[in-house]
């Protein structure tokens, strides 16, 4: 049994993790490995990382590839893993390598903030490509609500 959205039970083996990026700068795992004096793991990060760890994510056999955008803090452009425009964007070829995208605001006591318009920008590129998209969370007027509307409906979509 588990509290996070996305899935119904979870195995974790070890606690904490190492800070690779600044979307670690406030982590949750963090705050647990000074409480269980435990450390490793590498925590995905939505920002300029992304180039680096996405490759190395589909030389990886896997039934299903997902990327977590959490915590989403700036815009970021999937789309070159998701699929290529031809015609000035009349046509599409979708790549179908990346199965699933996660994406969620940071929820810790110092939460930086995220724009709605990045959650929409991840959105409408899975959208064109097929891919599921979970918006796991986000803040709306100051909270952080889970499984939040974006544009009239809640995205809690899962691969097949």
């Amino acid at each position: 049994m588990t509290n996070i959205e996305w899935c119904d039970e979870t195995w974790n083996p070890v606690t904490g993790c190492d800070k690779i990026s600044p979307g670690c700068k406030h982590c949750y795992a963090e705050r647990m490995a000074k409480r269980l004096a435990g450390r490793c793991g590498y925590p995905a990060a939505p920002d300029q990382f992304a180039d680096e760890r996405i490759p190395i994510l589909l030389q990886t056999p896997a039934t299903i590839r997902f990327v977590s955008c959490e915590p989403l803090l700036e815009k970021i452009d999937l789309k070159k893993y998701l699929y290529e425009e031809f015609d000035g964007g009349g046509a599409i070829r979708i790549y179908g390598d990346i199965h699933w995208v996660i994406a969620g605001c940071e929820s810790g006591p110092k939460r930086r903030p995220a724009e709605v318009e990045w959650f929409r920008s991840l959105r409408d590129q899975c959208v064109i490509a097929k891919v599921p998209f979970f918006l796991k969370q986000m803040e709306i007027d100051g909270q952080v609500v889970k499984m939040p509307e974006l544009d009239g409906k809640v995205w809690g979509e899962y691969p097949k």
